[in-house]
């Protein structure tokens, strides 16, 4: 749904949390068979939703002011608020702001235009500062200079194999990318060099490539994994157990909630590379990019086994 809006919207991609923020609103003030056809809203609160709140995300939006005062301030929605009003984005002042007052134009009614002329129309911001502790600069740089990066990141050409990668107009920036990944390989003592012997057998491997964005969409890093051929192992023969236990989406829940309850502050962190610092117990020869065949120490991305070793 989040992805629907931004492409619709036409917003900068440095906006995508407010698109899901959007998406989760609306989602909760949908009927869900779990609340026994009413919403998750409904439910929490005792009230059905504010559906007169609802409009699109993105939607161009002007400040209501009197009649007689200056032209309102031109915003985009971001969504809706509880406590009323909206969160939208004020392009001029490239800030997060909340209004308890605002037209929506493109959805306004010739009965509903008639009306604002009888009333007083008068507008109320409540909070024109940052919400949060983040720097409002950080995530609210200038539309045009985050429409003109989100371009040049999206000309950049994401590599199918090695031979492309090496020989195309990035060549430079890939080759960095697959010897810090080698150098990576060498520092966690990934595999060993044995000689052949000719009942060995070997699996595959191949490069994936990518590329890594800061929030804005600009280029962080060009990023090149070696990752092993899963597919060529034998079950039995070179993986044996395969099962890997992970956090459900239910137990996240769960853990955010409680966080919320208790006032906790939460940290999420990535461990870079990490099946490389896992071992194999099985017996695992890699085709070699040389003339030696690697046998792997450490689990390698693409390996059936490999999420059970870490």
């Amino acid at each position: 749904m989040a992805r629907e809006m931004m492409v619709e919207s036409q917003m900068p991609d440095c906006f995508w949390r407010f698109a899901y923020a959007s998406a989760c609103f609306l989602h909760n003030c949908l009927p869900n068979s779990r609340c026994k056809d009413s919403s998750p809203h409904q439910v929490l609160f005792g009230q059905p939703p504010p559906i007169s709140t609802l409009y699109p995300f993105g939607a161009d939006a002007v400040q209501q002011s009197h009649k007689l005062s200056p032209r309102g301030l031109p915003c985009r929605l971001f969504k809706p608020l509880l406590s009323g009003g909206w969160l939208l984005w004020d392009p001029v002042g490239d800030r997060q702001i909340q209004l308890a007052s605002v037209v929506f134009p493109h959805f306004q009614s010739s009965n509903n235009k008639d009306a604002s002329c009888v009333k007083d129309l008068i507008s109320h911001i409540v909070n024109a500062t940052t919400l949060g502790q983040v720097p409002t600069e950080h995530y609210f740089k200038n539309e045009l200079t985050a429409i003109d990066t989100l371009s040049v990141t999206k000309d950049v050409a994401i590599s199918e194999h090695l031979g492309q990668a090496l020989s195309g107009p990035m060549q430079q920036e890939w080759k960095r990318a697959c010897k810090a990944e080698l150098e990576q390989m060498a520092r966690r003592d990934v595999w060993e060099a044995v000689d052949k012997e000719k009942t060995m057998k070997t699996i595959g491997h191949r490069w994936v490539f990518d590329i890594k964005q800061h929030v804005d969409g600009s280029i962080e890093k060009f990023k090149a994994r070696l990752v092993a051929r899963g597919d060529c192992q034998r079950p039995g023969v070179d993986c044996t157990e395969m099962y890997a236990p992970t956090a459900s989406l239910m137990s996240l829940r769960l853990v955010l909630a409680h966080t919320v309850c208790s006032n906790w502050t939460l940290s999420s962190f990535d461990v870079s590379g990490a099946y490389l610092y896992s071992p194999v117990k099985e017996t695992v020869f890699l085709e070699p990019p040389t003339y030696f065949y690697p046998q792997l120490k450490k689990a390698l991305y693409g390996m059936r086994q490999a999420g059970r070793c870490w």
